[in-house]
């Protein structure tokens, strides 16, 4: 892939240094925070002048960028956590995998770093106690056989082709490569990539892992992996797989699959988080919803490559401009974490209850995210719902974005009953932890980006589509 391994670098040098030296953690945050500024700043730049005539290495800056801005956002949220010392390290490590995710450019890379970007994730939710290590240990068996599926699908395709890269995966399949044995190979890939990105939580073993994380782990798992490894697959279907979305010669094409499959986990994990009681388990399962979202309007751009270039780079834009306000949205969602969550890790919706009375204009950002997600407007939300209902009506899947907008439903009733709780008096609410300066710059930050966003979406939509312009040509 066409793009710099200079953000990667970096963070992974910062990372080992933080890791490997001791020190009092008083120059350890800073140190941490300022890398990623100043990288975030070097990807914003990179990414601007990467939107004109180098798609890709637009497209990856721009998925960096997230990375980062995730990164930095769990570590401003997840301040106060009690772990063990290096903390700082292992998620400037983690942001450095993640980053390599937007960087990889054939079948195995993108697979095995987004098994490695979650490796720190994984000793920061051990160091945390028993409860994390048992959470840990479940992540680490899910991602082993998630890795073990993508590399055998990726072994089939080097045996077909004699390459794994894109560039070299698009002209072979120009060429009419593609059979039955291509889509088993393809098939165990995406099963490997749905299980690492918790499509569907398998047994709710990665709902226990967002649950026994530290708080800034679990902000970077949600607000870093996630858009990092979406963004990837995106890639790695539309360009390297894009002529194959609908069945040929006598091979299912993987558009469909990924509709039904992004369908079922959409409704799955909306159904399940509505009735959960604890909120890391509903955002957990929240997420994996809107993955399941992703994955639906991914078919669709899938089905326009052929017949509509343009429409499927228009969806392609619609799901990058989604991942952004994922970014943004749940920074604001992990506010209400941040405010509740005491030593101990039960964290129910009773905790909130009181928090509009005694934290007004931190709850009103609470609720703008919660608002956000659902997709109401004036938030950003609704744009982002808006341009993918929009791509699964390009691509004449009525019924199915009927469906999708239905779903919402399900989001707007648990959006509502959260913020209906704040606002109940007394319950189990817990004594309110003073404001940092770190949660009060990411609560206006993601507050004013949710409503400009909201009121003026033109330009960000407009970078957006820049970005993919051009990429799914090569």
């Amino acid at each position: 892939m066409t793009c710099t391994l200079v953000p990667v670098f970096s963070l992974l040098l910062a990372g080992m240094l933080l890791v490997l030296v001791p020190g009092r953690r008083r120059w350890r945050r800073p140190l941490a925070a300022g890398i990623m500024v100043l990288t975030a700043a070097w990807l914003v730049s990179g990414w601007l002048e990467g939107t004109a005539g180098l798609p890709a290495a637009g497209f990856c800056r721009l998925l960096q960028l997230l990375v980062v801005l995730g990164g930095l956002g769990s570590l401003l949220l997840g301040e106060d956590d009690a772990v063990a010392p290096g903390r700082e390290g292992l998620l400037l490590l983690a942001v450095a995998g993640a980053c390599l995710v937007a960087q990889a450019g054939d079948l195995l890379s993108v697979a095995v770093a987004l098994f490695a970007c979650q490796l720190p994730l994984w000793a920061m939710a051990a160091a945390s106690g028993e409860r994390g290590r048992e959470g840990a240990l479940k992540a680490l068996v899910l991602g082993m056989v998630a890795l073990a599926l993508a590399g055998a699908g990726a072994a089939i395709w080097l045996a077909k082709a004699g390459s794994i890269r894109l560039v070299d995966l698009q002209a072979f399949l120009q060429t009419g490569g593609y059979d039955p044995l291509g889509a088993s190979g393809l098939a165990l890939w995406l099963c490997g990539m749905a299980t690492l990105l918790a499509a569907v939580p398998v047994h709710m073993w990665a709902v226990d892992f967002v649950e026994a994380l530290p708080r800034g782990g679990a902000i970077f798992l949600i607000a870093g992996v996630m858009p990092a490894g979406v963004g990837a697959l995106a890639r790695v279907l539309l360009v390297g797989f894009g002529t194959v979305a609908t069945p040929a010669s006598g091979a299912p094409g993987w558009g469909e699959v990924l509709q039904v499959g992004g369908l079922v986990g959409l409704l799955l994990a909306g159904a399940v988080a509505l009735g959960q009681q604890k909120l890391r388990r509903m955002f957990a399962n929240l997420v994996a919803g809107q993955v399941g979202l992703v994955m639906v309007v991914l078919a669709a751009a899938g089905f326009l490559v052929a017949s509509a270039p343009q429409l499927a780079e228009r969806a392609t834009g619609a799901v990058v401009f989604f991942l952004v306000i994922h970014v943004v949205t749940w920074m604001g969602l992990f506010l209400a974490l941040q405010l509740v969550e005491s030593g101990s890790d039960v964290c129910d919706i009773s905790h909130l209850h009181g928090l509009a009375g005694q934290r007004p204009l931190l709850a009103l950002v609470v609720g703008l995210a919660l608002v956000c997600v659902a997709g109401m407007p004036p938030t950003a939300g609704f744009w982002a719902r808006w341009l993918l209902l929009q791509a699964l009506v390009d691509a004449d899947l009525v019924t199915t974005a009927v469906v999708v907008a239905l779903s919402l439903g399900l989001q707007l009733v648990m959006s509502l009953g959260l913020v209906t709780a704040m606002f109940r008096p007394g319950g189990a609410a817990l004594p309110r932890k003073p404001a940092t300066a770190g949660l009060l710059v990411v609560a206006w930050s993601v507050s004013l980006a949710m409503i400009l966003v909201g009121l003026l979406p033109g330009r960000l939509v407009d970078l957006c589509l820049g970005t993919v312009s051009g990429l799914l040509g090569g």
